[in-house]
């Protein structure tokens, strides 16, 4: 399983629309891989959309003496899109989560992981001490990107890295 299928797999089984701290419903949104042929027509009116794609350049460092180790490093792209109506900030709050009166938060309370990236940074959390062949998984950063697309399309990115500290070599056929 490739880093962008692994990604895509933990993203899809363990998506919670509801949980405690959350004061509105994240519905689980489309997820695509940047090569899908249905990421050219993003319909966003009818569900918010997570677009999965290679992140970079994957970097293989020795790790002993004899180099029979190496540490992988993988990097993936989440992209969150979503829309809200003209001259409101819904689509910001879909994507960011809501502050302060919103449920039963107080004034300038955040939810707990709100949004849809918020969700995503939950799930990535789940798995940060390791899962499958990974030993380190973690969202390094998040960015709002909003400002790129117009239209009232609210857009944000969470960057993975998969790091795998001790992978061993075994070139034998």
């Amino acid at each position: 399983m490739t880093s962008v299928q692994y990604v895509e797999y933990i993203i899809d089984n363990n998506w919670e629309p509801s949980i405690t701290g959350r004061a509105v419903d994240v519905p689980k949104p489309t997820i695509l891989r940047e090569s899908s042929a249905n990421t050219r027509r993003l319909n966003l009116d009818e569900s918010d959309v997570l677009i999965i794609r290679d992140g970079g350049i994957s970097n293989y460092e020795p790790q002993s003496f004899g180099w029979g180790g190496e540490r992988q490093v993988g990097r993936v792209t989440v992209d969150a899109r979503t829309t809200g109506e003209a001259g409101s900030t819904e689509g910001r709050e879909r994507l960011w989560g809501y502050r302060g009166g919103a449920g039963s938060l107080g004034a300038n309370e955040a939810e707990r992981y709100g949004g849809l990236q918020g969700e995503i940074k939950r799930i990535l959390d789940t798995v940060r001490k390791g899962d499958q062949g990974y030993d380190i998984i973690r969202a390094s950063e998040q960015n709002d990107l909003s400002g790129q697309m117009g239209g009232q399309i609210w857009r944000g990115t969470t960057e993975v890295i998969l790091d795998t500290r001790a992978h061993q070599i075994d070139p034998t056929p």
